[in-house]
């Protein structure tokens, strides 16, 4: 019996050196995964900020080709410049605001047209288009949209004052995050004269014609460069960084041979 007890004794230290060994395992296990997590969390936030660096150079790449009136000069035509270097890679576009529409004071038929080209139905897009002139119209100068607001729950109404930036656009109501997308690459708050036809996008060109039966011929052979959109994309491997800027270009404030009027990240 004591032979018996004693082998049974023996047998459980073992389970239990055998669980413990185990568990150990499994411990320093999902430490060492937990380590190799943490190691490749921060070797993608350094490639992302790296990355993020390249694609801000790159507007300064573009800056810099714009103001050069030399043969190296880019035209805001929105052709493709491409820079490879060892580690990454940038495409740099550069279009003139000036071929696209104004927000803040385009007639209510072209916008309609504008949004029907970007295929939105029709019946939505004359909504949209009341909607964007009431929310710029001084007060009384159209009918107040305050009561639709609430109506759809919104927790704002339309501020009567110029749109100060193309993704206000998406706070009007009937316009929603996929209409936005599709519209906003055409308009602009950047550019007040008409729509320089040597500059627009054949989406613009096309909403003019329906509303004004041609398009005037361009007054001139190059773009209008005065108010720029500059788009880069970084690429390094699988990771990307993107970067969309406006910009004035010409004298400006504190002796600046531009102005950054926005400078945001990109998909």
């Amino acid at each position: 019996m004591t032979g018996a007890a004693g082998g049974r004794e023996r047998g459980f230290a073992l389970l239990i050196v055998l669980w413990t060994l185990v568990l150990v395992a499994l411990i320093v296990s999902h430490m060492v995964a937990a380590a190799r997590q943490e190691t490749r969390l921060a070797a993608n936030l350094r490639a992302e900020a790296e990355l993020g660096a390249v694609a801000d150079g790159g507007v300064h790449e573009a800056i810099f080709h714009a103001l050069d009136k030399s043969a190296a000069h880019w035209a805001a035509d929105g052709v493709p410049h491409r820079i490879a270097s060892r580690r990454a890679s940038l495409e740099i576009r550069i279009r003139s605001e000036a071929g696209k529409v104004n927000l803040n004071n385009a007639p209510a038929e072209l916008l309609v047209a504008l949004l029907r080209e970007t295929g939105v139905d029709p019946g939505a897009a004359e909504g949209i288009a009341v909607a964007i002139v009431a929310w710029r119209a001084r007060p009384g100068q159209a009918p107040s949209m305050a009561a639709a607001y609430r109506q759809a729950g919104r927790g704002y109404e339309p501020p009567n004052a110029p749109f100060e930036s193309v993704r206000e656009l998406g706070d009007v109501l009937g316009v929603t995050p996929a209409i936005l997308g599709r519209v906003a690459p055409f308009l602009t708050v950047y550019h007040d004269g008409d729509v320089d036809p040597a500059a627009a996008e054949p989406t613009v060109l096309r909403a003019v014609e329906d509303v004004y039966g041609q398009m005037p011929a361009p007054g001139r052979a190059e773009p209008d460069e005065s108010v720029v959109q500059v788009n880069v994309t970084a690429t390094m491997g699988l990771a990307r960084a993107g970067r969309e800027a406006i910009l004035r270009l010409g004298p400006a404030s504190g002796g600046k041979l531009y102005q950054v009027m926005t400078w945001d990240n990109a998909p």
